[in-house]
Parts: structure tokens; sequence; C-alpha cells
């Protein structure tokens, strides 16, 4: 594991790197496609647990049927141009194309974000085209009880703890329900091929907040998935 200093703590969109044990740290949560494309196992089927404030579950591909075909017949350099230019997978958009790509048919989401006036989570039309199924969670203690029955890919937003959606304003949860949140992931953060962090400066509080959370998460998953 890296040591964990400001080197690693960075602020910037084109920001992802492993910092051991399986864990991959970004800012902007588009690099979790290239990282769950690269570093699966080409013949699995993954299952993938998303815990943030936000559904993050645009597909930007949906009206866009030419460039849609280009992106399912990229190579992996190809993808990584892609995500960089934030042609079509961003931010918000990065876990429809990992189903349409065909390697996650299966999506629990504990997000806190509600409905917001539209479409809660992944449209229909998307999941019935990809067959994919999706689970919302309304709480992590359901998550807690959730069973891999396949490969799992965890993704974790360090803003699912900030209250507040006004940008670089913090409403962080106390720490008791933080510590709570995270032990209910427990075996979810063990029992996953890949882990994926991100940090979304801006939506999880101060940049002092982002850091301390970012931290205390990191250390905690790297423990454990260090004893597991």
């Amino acid at each position: 594991m890296l040591p964990l200093d400001d080197r690693i703590f960075k602020n910037d969109d084109d920001y992802y790197e492993s910092i051991g044990n399986g864990i991959w740290l970004m800012d902007n949560h588009k690099w979790s496609f290239v990282v769950w494309n690269r570093e699966r196992n080409k013949k699995s089927i993954y299952q993938l647990v998303h815990v943030d404030y936000h559904w993050d579950a645009g597909y930007d591909y949906w009206d866009s049927p030419n460039e849609e075909k280009i992106f399912l017949a990229a190579s992996d350099r190809e993808i990584i141009s892609i995500v960089r230019e934030e042609n079509h997978i961003r931010y918000d958009s990065f876990i429809c194309p990992a189903i349409a790509k065909g390697f996650i048919d299966e999506v629990h989401f504990y997000c806190l974000q509600g409905d917001d006036g539209g479409d809660v989570a992944i449209y229909k039309d998307f999941l019935d085209k990809y067959s994919c199924t999706q689970i919302l969670h309304d709480s992590t203690r359901t998550l807690s009880k959730l069973e891999a029955e396949k490969p799992m890919i965890f993704d974790f937003c360090i803003d699912v703890f900030n209250k507040s959606t006004r940008w670089y304003e913090s409403d962080i949860w106390p720490d008791d329900e933080i510590d709570r949140l995270l032990q209910d992931c427990e075996h979810l953060v063990k029992s996953a091929e890949i882990v994926t962090v991100s940090m979304s400066y801006g939506y999880s509080g101060t940049e002092n907040d982002t850091r301390r959370l970012t931290q205390k998460v990191i250390e905690v998953f790297s423990t454990w998935r260090e004893a597991s």
C-alpha cells in the first residue's frame, strides 16, 4: 500500500492509481470504468455494488448508436482516451457502459440521491435491452447480508458521507454513522475482486473533509483486504 500523504489525494480529473490490495483510488469517478474493464477476469460476469450519494446511472450512448458500436469494439487503450476526453463516459455515466460491454449483469445500489424529480437508478428500457438486474437498497444493513453468488466489484464514493449538495460545502455524517456504514460493507470489501474508491472533490465537502474521509476509508478497506 502506498503512503497516505497528499501525493495521492489529488484533486485532478485525470488522477487514478492502484494503492495495493486490489484497491484503486481516483478523483473523477469515470475512471472506475477503465479500472473494471482492465482489471476484470475477461471470462467472468460480475455483480456490482455501488455505494454513493449519486446513482451515476446515465448512459450517454443511448441516442448515439454509431458511437456505441465504436465504443464496444474499442481496445483498452482506446477506452482510456474515450474516458479521458469524457466522450460519452463521464463521472455520472460509467456504470451502464460496463453493463453494455457485457461484464456486469447485476447492480446493487445504496444511494441517497432520491429521484430529484427524475428517474431512479437505471432506466428500465436499458435494463431490458442488456438483460441486467438492479436492486435498490434502503439501508446498508441489507447490503451487509448480500451474498456474493458471482464475482463482485465494490465501488464506493466518499461523497456518500456528505448531506450537503452545495459545491465544496460540507454537512458530514457523525463519526459513529460513518463507522456503521463502513462496518456494514466489510464483507463486501473483503470478497470483491476489484475495489474502486472515488474522492469526488467538490461533492464530498471541503478539500480537508475529502482528504480526511478518504484516508479513513482507505485505511479501513486496506486493513480488511490484507486480513482476508
